[in-house]
């Protein structure tokens, strides 16, 4: 009898650990949000090249700093520099997170989305690329800046695009 008990409780106490005790993953600051396509105002196929959300520490933004400010991870793209967000959808989510917590907080001035439209990818070529929408509050030509401070996730930062309505073009 004491041998079944015994087996049974160590059973249960195998099976009952989930891992309470391992240590939880760190938390990665950071933002996110919706980008939501305007129906019906998509490039027609094989128009586009590209497709990200950006966020940048720099507003305004010169054509000629684009790419120092992306090496130096001032300009950071979303998903990746190499992986585009789909195309012809309604919608997508996304979010940016931060590994490094020295660096916060971080005052992103200008968060929208950019659209490759030709050329080469790197080094970039802003002549080569559109802004399609911005992360804006009321006006929809002035971006609003999102700040990301430690231990905060920010979230509803959300970016709509019109295709036939851009807004004003920085470069």
């Amino acid at each position: 009898m004491n041998k079944l008990v015994v087996t049974l409780y160590l059973f249960f106490l195998v099976v009952g650990c989930d891992g309470g005790l391992s240590p939880t993953p760190p938390f990665r600051p950071g933002f996110g949000g919706t980008v939501y396509f305007a129906q019906g105002t998509w490039p027609s196929q094989g128009n586009i090249k590209g497709l990200w959300v950006y966020a940048s520490e720099v507003y305004p933004i010169r054509a000629d700093t684009v790419f120092a400010l992306y090496v130096a991870g001032k300009f950071q793209l979303y998903p990746t520099v190499d992986t585009s967000l789909p195309y012809y959808v309604d919608s997508v989510d996304y979010e940016f997170r931060f590994e490094n917590p020295e660096r916060l907080p971080i005052n992103f001035r200008y968060v929208g989305v950019l659209h490759w439209i030709q050329g080469e990818l790197l080094p970039i070529d802003t002549t080569k690329y559109d802004i399609v929408g911005i992360y804006h509050e009321v006006d929809p030509n002035v971006p609003k800046a999102v700040i990301v401070k430690e231990f905060q996730f920010v979230q509803g930062i959300n970016i709509y695009v019109d295709f036939h309505k851009l807004p004003p073009q920085p470069f």
